[in-house]
């Protein structure tokens, strides 16, 4: 389990969003073949989940036959992305499929799992004990603004025209290091 730790806006979701898309195109992760990307907002006022089919987000078809493979490797090989733990009310944290996940526990039929979490540091104290490692986000360096400006217009001229725009005010680039402000800017 890996926490991911950080202030509002300075990019957990992001980081999320950007290892599933780099697994999908094949770049990153590929020693995964599974990965399930959870928001945990979904599931602040719902019902708790209890099975790993509740929180799959495709159809019962489908979900029957994930859930069967994951059963038959215990996890191995299945990264869960779960975004968000601050967003789960107190009960969600203790009573859920998220905390059994999170655990790993050789009784459960997950624990050959990969977990990663995000959440905020005042939200974060249960999973210091439950990680393996720590990390925090900080923003994005200069070339990963340009990259993620890349990513989202997949357009290089755009790309180049953006960036020009947003060098020639500093104060405006200055605030694109934290991820959600690039995205809105974006």
């Amino acid at each position: 389990t890996i926490l991911i730790e950080g202030a509002p806006g300075s990019g957990k979701s992001t980081l999320l969003w950007y290892m599933c898309h780099k697994w999908n195109k094949g770049e990153m992760l590929q020693e995964f073949s599974l990965v399930i990307y959870v928001k945990l907002r979904e599931y602040s006022t719902a019902q708790p989940p209890c099975f790993v089919a509740d929180i799959l987000p495709c159809s019962s078809d489908i979900k029957e036959i994930a859930c069967k493979e994951i059963a038959d490797v215990n996890g191995k090989g299945v990264l869960f992305l779960l975004d968000g733990w601050y967003e789960l009310s107190q009960n969600l944290q203790s009573n859920s499929i998220f905390e059994d996940i999170i655990k790993s526990s050789p009784k459960h039929s997950l624990h050959l799992s990969t977990v990663v979490v995000t959440s905020r540091y005042a939200s974060s104290n249960k999973l210091h004990r439950l990680a393996t490692s720590r990390l925090e986000t900080l923003g994005f360096a200069d070339q990963e603004v340009k990259e993620c400006i890349m990513d989202i217009t997949g357009n290089e001229e755009a790309s180049r025209a953006l960036m020009a725009a947003i060098e020639s005010r500093p104060s405006l680039l200055s605030s694109c290091h934290i991820p959600l402000n690039l995205i809105i800017i974006i």
